[in-house]
């Protein structure tokens, strides 16, 4: 069972292309348009309820291999942090509407391609070579019966659980975020 829950783009699907949350949901998807906030921009993904990712990664191109971006995965010792990541993620399921795919705006050759059980070929692109970009290591297990992870989740307690971490800095302060507004 695989169950997606987005934000709604009212993105309209161009003549001749396949748009791929069609193809998900007509695949056996089961897809929902959030609406508990504005929008969710937060990146979760869970699996079998034992490991856990949280992270900036959008599910594009540009955000897979263009993009600095980073986050981490939480497993075995884990439970509390992935079960409060899980309720918010059944939280704003529930709150969420169905996605509809209107398969009258595609062809009979599509709806068959869109439909076949064959294997689907995907061509991922190379990693592209930017000059100067750092390299990142590779990700790796990390274990340490001494380490202690807080999540939090916006617009909830974000604030509150960063804000605190900014205001006891002693010497430096590192940040690398995507906007910074006070758009109270």
């Amino acid at each position: 069972k695989i169950r997606l829950l987005t934000n709604v783009y009212q993105t309209p699907t161009c003549r001749g292309e396949i748009a791929p949350m069609d193809w998900l949901y007509a695949n056996g998807v089961d897809i929902r348009y959030y609406t508990s906030t504005t929008f969710t921009h937060s990146k979760y993904v869970s699996t079998d309820g034992r490991l856990a990712a949280v992270s900036s990664v959008n599910f594009s191109q540009a955000s897979f291999m263009k993009n600095r971006e980073a986050g981490v995965v939480r497993g075995d010792g884990c439970d509390d942090m992935i079960a409060m990541a899980q309720s918010v993620f059944e939280y704003d399921w529930a709150q969420a509407y169905a996605y509809t795919f209107d398969p009258s705006q595609y062809s009979a050759r599509e709806l068959q391609e869109i439909k076949s059980p064959l294997p689907y070929n995907v061509v991922i692109p190379p990693q592209p070579n930017i000059p100067g970009a750092y390299v990142t290591p590779k990700p790796t297990w990390i274990s340490n019966s001494m380490s202690q992870a807080t999540i939090f989740t916006s617009p909830d307690y974000a604030h509150d659980t960063v804000m605190p971490l900014l205001d006891g800095a002693r010497s430096t302060v590192d940040i690398m975020i995507y906007q910074i507004t006070d758009d109270s």
